[in-house]
């Protein structure tokens, strides 16, 4: 069972991002980098390993930066972004967030709606490893628990 403290300490992050609409040209993951809860729980050895976009899967980036790059490569193409938690939930020594993601793309104008979900591995309050996936099944599957 994870902590109460990793959990406040991961749901105080995610809130820095939760419902707001961000925009490419607004740089948004700078300033959620620059916050306590990020910096408190991002250290420069957290791996994050995104699954989601074909030209990112399966590469890892490293410390608050390379994951700030890798989220900025990731809303380029889109006019907005906005990704709405839906729960945290305790997988004995991992975490696993669900969220539902709303995109309008930049050329196409086209607006869509996905399920995206993040398996977090905590130790000692601070940020292990993070891993992202399209599908919350495939994500409680890795962090160990049945859907």
């Amino acid at each position: 069972m994870v902590s109460d403290e990793n959990i406040a300490r991961l749901r105080a992050y995610l809130e820095l991002w939760n419902g707001r609409k961000l925009r490419p040209e607004e740089r948004p993951w700078e300033q959620v980098f620059s916050h306590e809860p990020a910096t408190a729980l991002i250290g420069t050895d957290t791996v994050y390993v995104d699954n989601n976009l074909p030209d990112h899967t399966g590469e890892e980036y490293r410390g608050r930066d390379g994951i700030r790059r890798a989220a900025e490569r990731w809303i380029e193409g889109f006019e907005w972004l906005l990704v709405e938690l839906l729960e945290i939930i305790d997988a004995d020594d991992r975490l696993v967030s669900v969220h539902r993601g709303r995109v309008k793309a930049r050329h196409t104008g086209m607006e869509f709606e996905f399920p995206l979900a993040y398996v977090y591995t905590l130790r000692e309050g601070q940020l292990i490893r993070c891993q992202s996936f399209a599908d919350v099944g495939d994500a409680l599957k890795a962090a160990g628990r049945k859907e």
